[in-house]
C-alpha cells in the first residue's frame, strides 16, 4: 500500500514538472511570436490607412482637375488642333510638316524648337477634344508621379510627399493668359517629364558614382533645352550636385557644362544668321528685370490671379455664394482637410531626414524660371501682375515642395498650431480656387469656341 502511494506521488511530481517546463516553453515561444504578430498587424494597419488615404487623394484630384478636363482647345492649341486638316489639305505628312516648321524656327527666328513632331503628332492622332484633354491630364499625372519618385530617392518621407501633393493641386490657377495645363497641350508636361528624368539620372550618379549616369543626365537635359530653354534650370541643380559630390570636381563639371555650352554657342550662331530674331529670345532692358522677375514669381502664389484680376470679374461675395452652393466645392474642402490632418499625424516621418538636395531642387524650380523670363525682351512687356508666363508650371512644383518641407519640419518640431492654420486656410482657399477655375474654363471656352469652329470649317 505504501509502495503504491509512493509510486502515485512520484508520477504526480513528474506530471507537474512536465507541465511546469511546458508552460515555460510556451511562455518563451509566446514572447517570441507575440511581438511579431503585433508588428505584422501594425504594418497591415498602416498599409490599409495608406490605401484609404490614396483613394481619398484620387477622389480629390479627380474633382480638382474637372476644369482642365472639360475645356476645349485654347490659345496655340486652337491652331495646333487643326494639324490633321492642314496635313491632309496640303497633301503632306506630319513629319514633313513638322520639319518645315522646325526649319522655319532655325533659319528665320534663330531658335531651337524641336518638339514639333511630337506636338503635331499628338494633335494629328488625338482629334477629339476630350481625348486630347484626358491624355494631357495623364501626362500631368505622369510628371507628378516621376516627381514623387525623385523626392523619395532624395529621402523625403511619405508624410511630406503626401503634404506636397495636397499643396500642389490647389496652386493651379486658370488665368486669362496662356495656361500651362489648360492650354499648350502636352508641352509643359513633356518638358517637366524630361527634366525630372534628367534629375533622376543625376541622383543615380550621386548614388553610384558612375560617370555614365551623369553624362546621360546632362545630355538628356540639354536635348530638352532644344525644345524650350527653360529646362536650363537643370544646370544650377547639377553643378551644386557635382560640387558637393566627393572627387573629380573638374571632370564632372565639364560633363555638365560642355553640352550646355555647345547648346548656348549653337543658339548664338543661329541668332546671328537669323533673318528676323524671335522677340522672346532677345535680351531685354536691365532696368526691367527686377520687376518682371517679381511679377513672374508672384504668379505662383495661391490666389494671385484672383487678387489682381479675377476679383474684377467675380466679386468675393459672389464667389463665396457660388462656392457655398456647390456640393463639389464642399467635397473639396472636407477632403483636403481630412487628408491633410491624416498626413500630418502620420507616423511615416518620425525622424529628421536630409533636406539639402530637396531644397536645392525646389528652390531652383521656383526661382530660376522667373529669372529666365525676366531677361526676355518680349516677356518684360507681356508678363503682368497676376498673369505670369506658362513656366509658372515649374514654380508650382517648387513652391509646393518647399511648403511641404517647411510644414513637415514644423510638425517634427511639434509646432502643432501650424497644422491647423494651414488646414483652415486651405479649407477656404481650395474650393474658392476650384470655383474660380470652373468659371475661367467656361469663359475661355466660349471665347475660343467660335474661332476654333471657323478654322475647322475652313480646313
Amino acid at each position: 500500500m505504501v509502495g503504491l502511494l509512493r509510486e502515485s506521488a512520484y508520477c504526480d511530481s513528474v506530471m507537474l514538472a512536465v507541465a511546469y517546463f511546458g508552460l515555460i516553453a510556451c511562455g518563451r515561444t509566446s514572447c517570441k511570436i507575440l511581438p511579431n504578430i503585433i508588428r505584422a498587424r501594425s504594418v497591415m494597419e498602416d498599409k490599409i490607412k495608406r490605401i484609404i488615404w490614396a483613394v481619398g487623394l484620387a477622389m480629390l484630384v479627380v474633382i480638382m482637375l474637372v476644369p482642365y478636363a472639360k475645356n476645349g482647345f485654347w490659345f496655340d492649341d486652337t491652331l495646333n488642333s487643326q494639324t490633321w486638316g492642314m496635313v491632309n489639305r496640303f497633301d503632306t505628312t506630319v513629319w514633313s510638316f513638322s520639319v518645315r516648321v522646325i526649319r522655319a524656327w532655325l533659319v528665320d527666328y534663330g531658335r531651337f524648337i524641336l518638339c514639333w513632331p511630337a506636338l503635331y503628332g499628338f494633335f494629328y492622332l488625338a482629334r477629339d477634344v476630350l481625348t486630347a484633354r484626358l491624355i494631357d491630364i495623364g501626362l500631368l499625372i505622369t510628371h507628378i508621379a516621376l516627381t514623387v519618385w525623385l523626392l523619395r530617392r532624395l529621402h523625403m518621407q511619405w508624410r511630406t510627399v503626401g503634404i506636397f501633393l495636397l499643396l500642389l493641386f490647389p496652386l493651379f490657377q486658370i488665368r486669362d493668359t496662356e495656361d500651362p495645363i489648360a492650354a499648350f497641350a502636352t508641352f509643359s508636361q513633356m518638358l517637366g517629364i524630361t527634366l525630372t528624368i534628367s534629375l533622376l539620372l543625376l541622383q543615380r550618379w550621386r548614388e553610384t558614382g558612375i560617370a555614365w549616369w551623369l553624362l546621360a543626365s546632362s545630355l538628356l537635359a540639354t536635348f530638352s533645352m532644344m525644345s524650350y530653354e527653360v529646362n536650363s534650370v537643370y544646370v544650377p541643380i547639377a553643378l551644386l550636385a557635382v560640387y558637393f559630390a566627393p572627387g573629380r570636381l573638374v571632370r564632372n563639371s565639364i560633363v555638365v557644362l560642355l553640352p550646355f555650352a555647345c547648346f548656348v554657342a549653337a543658339s548664338l550662331v543661329l541668332k546671328h544668321s537669323a533673318t528676323k530674331i524671335y522677340e522672346g529670345a532677345k535680351f531685354g532692358a536691365v532696368a526691367a528685370i527686377p520687376v518682371t522677375y517679381l511679377k513672374q514669381l508672384f504668379a505662383a502664389v495661391p490666389g494671385s490671379f484672383y487678387a489682381i484680376i479675377g476679383r474684377n470679374e467675380i466679386p468675393i461675395t459672389d464667389l463665396l455664394l457660388l462656392t457655398t452652393g456647390s456640393r463639389l466645392a464642399w467635397a473639396i474642402a472636407f477632403l483636403w482637410v481630412v487628408l491633410f490632418i491624416a498626413a500630418s499625424r502620420g507616423t511615416s516621418s518620425v525622424r529628421e531626414w536630409p533636406r539639402s538636395a530637396v531644397l536645392v531642387v525646389a528652390s531652383s524650380l521656383l526661382l530660376v524660371p522667373p529669372a529666365l523670363i525676366a531677361m526676355s525682351a518680349r516677356y518684360q512687356g507681356y508678363v503682368s501682375w497676376g498673369a505670369g508666363h506658362i513656366m509658372v508650371y515649374y514654380e508650382y512644383f517648387g513652391l509646393a515642395i518647399l511648403g511641404a518641407t517647411a510644414i513637415d519640419h514644423l510638425i517634427y518640431k511639434r509646432v502643432s498650431w501650424c497644422v491647423w492654420v494651414v488646414a483652415i486656410a486651405f479649407f477656404v482657399y481650395a474650393p474658392l480656387n476650384w470655383v474660380m477655375n470652373m468659371h475661367q474654363s467656361s469663359k475661355l471656352e466660349s471665347a475660343f469656341r467660335e474661332r476654333r469652329d471657323s478654322l475647322v470649317t475652313a480646313l
